[in-house]
């Protein structure tokens, strides 16, 4: 990477690439707290074997 070898430039490229990486996985980790708050509602009184059932059929096309 040429952008290293000049001077002041590497290590901000190095900064953002950090940030970039950290504000990634901050991401991700909001996304599935986000998803999990939201799964669960749904999914209360199901019986842990039974929502498989209906996973499969939802996924098929199927109407529950």
């Amino acid at each position: 990477m040429v952008a290293a070898l000049i001077p002041g430039v590497g290590p901000i490229t190095a900064i953002g690439l950090l940030a970039g990486a950290f504000a990634g996985a901050a991401g991700a980790g909001i996304g599935a707290a986000a998803g999990e708050k939201r799964k669960t509602p749904w999914t209360d009184g199901l019986p842990e074997d039974e929502m498989f059932v209906y996973e499969d059929a939802l996924r098929k096309g199927g109407v529950c």
